[in-house]
């Protein structure tokens, strides 16, 4: 693979590999995306699961195993990563992720990072239903005043940190 010199890699990080409150409510306590990688099941000759990460069900809301990411990261030639970021009228969901481990950790500004605002409804897919559609747990619906709201809250989080990524002296944000 060829990349031009200036290119730089991004990697998008989707955050719910730590307790949650909303995650607590929703599905039990202590739950995380961890419940669903240890449900794996087998579906062909061959496919072993599950299968236990290598590094174990670790909390990205703890600096150290940021730390441990990051330097991953950096020694395979990604830039940055670009966080998932919720919104609901109660407020944020699953930053402890970027709050708590990421800008905690010790080689934070060693990579850079941006954020997407993941602007949908929250539903029950775990486990998913094959043949039912997912209950909504949490409407996506954003007023004029909610997005105010919210995007003065990411502009003074997060758009002011230095490592925070920018396209010719704009900031980059992606809204999905």
């Amino acid at each position: 693979m060829t990349v031009m010199k200036n290119t730089k890699i991004y990697a998008y990080y989707f955050p719910n590999w730590h307790p949650d409150k909303r995650n607590d409510e929703w599905h039990g306590k202590g739950w995380t995306e961890w419940e669903v990688v240890k449900c794996a099941r087998p579906r062909f000759e061959g496919h072993y699961q599950p299968l236990k990460p290598l590094w174990g069900y670790e909390d990205e809301s703890d600096p150290a195993v940021m730390e441990k990411k990051i330097a991953v990261a950096k020694e395979y030639g990604i830039d940055g990563f670009i966080f998932d970021t919720y919104y609901y009228d109660d407020g944020p969901y699953r930053e402890k992720c970027l709050d708590e481990g990421f800008l905690k950790a010790k080689n934070c500004d060693s990579i850079d990072f941006a954020v997407m605002w993941c602007n949908h409804d929250a539903i029950y897919a775990h486990p998913s239903p094959r043949l039912i559609i997912s209950p909504t747990l949490k409407s996506g619906a954003v007023t004029e005043q909610s997005f105010i709201d919210i995007t003065n809250d990411l502009i003074k989080k997060y758009f002011c940190k230095p490592h925070y990524i920018t396209i010719n002296g704009k900031i980059f944000f992606v809204i999905y």
